[in-house]
């Protein structure tokens, strides 16, 4: 079971959820012994952390119109230069005018590393129902989410520019922990077969466990604090520099099957009843086809139609009207 989150915001933790199948990446990644018999649970863990504590949290420093802080000018320090804030917004200014082209990026970014620093902590995987036994399981089976993310994410890199900004922050996290994991406490490694042109994606769990939490917690200090303090400059060459699929990047891509794609394995639709007073979670499985989209819809809403929906749809629509 998972908690229903009230009083704080509305999340369907269905959404943008998908299964890291054993037999979906056999011969593709070192799995490592691991169990993946939660890995839905884990997913929707992923989404709650992601969400609330990852978009929910984190000040926008600010100066008003009449020169006022809204914070202490004086005594706050920036943690990565330890020196006082030197940058702040100014009046009108937000995180998406500031940050431009790169906020959809970082914004999904920062919220999905804190995810994957969170992850470490026992009383977040308490809230969840994870079991002690489980605790490294569920550390390894979010992280190798993320990593294979990075991997696929290299499809929409063209022309040395991206397409997707949860592709680029996903292989910017790949690519970060790849060049800097220290010399035996590597994290992520690639076995290259050169005969078969294949691989397998090998997460030292150990080493993950060890010193995991740090490596990402650097890449978070590093956009968290920009998007804080509106410091553009450092986020841009932190970004110029991560973004950069090199060859052998490439070439790791270019082995990945044609065939091969994660697809959500479950269409879950969250339906709130009351039952003697109190709330229940219905989780119903509709296929991904047409037929079970409608499925899906029918249940949720009934066969009632909206009788003034549906006059505004006959009155404008015309099925002899060729499209624009």
């Amino acid at each position: 079971m998972f908690p229903y989150f009230t009083q704080i915001d509305t999340i369907n933790l269905g959404e943008n959820v998908s299964y890291v199948k054993e037999d979906a990446f056999s011969g593709y990644n070192s799995l490592n012994s691991v169990s993946l018999n939660n890995d839905y649970q884990v997913s929707i863990f992923k989404t709650a952390l992601h969400e609330l504590l990852g978009h929910g949290t984190g000040k926008l420093f600010k100066i008003d119109e009449n020169g006022n802080y809204n914070f202490d000018i004086e005594k706050t320090i920036n943690p990565l230069t330890k020196e006082k804030i030197k940058t702040y917004y100014l009046p009108g200014e937000t995180y998406e005018t500031k940050f431009s082209s790169n906020c959809r990026a970082l914004e999904e970014g920062r919220a999905d590393y804190m995810a994957l620093y969170l992850v470490f902590d026992k009383r977040a995987q308490n809230i969840f129902e994870f079991n002690e036994n489980e605790y490294e399981d569920v550390i390894y089976i979010m992280w190798l989410s993320m990593f294979v993310s990075g991997i696929l994410g290299i499809g929409s890199y063209h022309n040395g520019k991206w397409k997707n900004p949860y592709s680029l922050e996903r292989f910017i996290f790949l690519n970060y922990v790849f060049k800097n994991q220290e010399l035996g406490k590597e994290i992520v490694a690639f076995n290259i077969d050169e005969a078969k042109n294949s691989f397998k994606l090998v997460i030292n769990k150990n080493n993950l466990i060890n010193y995991g939490k740090n490596i990402v917690g650097e890449i978070l200090m590093k956009i968290h604090i920009a998007k804080c303090i509106g410091d553009v400059k450092s986020v841009e060459d932190f970004v110029n520099k991560y973004q950069v699929v090199d060859e052998y990047m490439k070439n790791i891509y270019g082995m990945v099957p044609f065939t091969f794609t994660v697809k959500k394995q479950m269409n879950v639709d969250l339906i709130m009843e009351e039952s003697n007073e109190k709330q229940i979670i219905k989780i119903n499985q509709y296929p991904s086809t047409p037929l079970g989209f409608i499925k899906s819809v029918v249940d949720r809403f009934g066969l009632d139609y909206n009788e003034i929906t549906y006059k505004q749809w006959t009155k404008y629509y015309d099925p002899f009207k060729k499209s624009q």
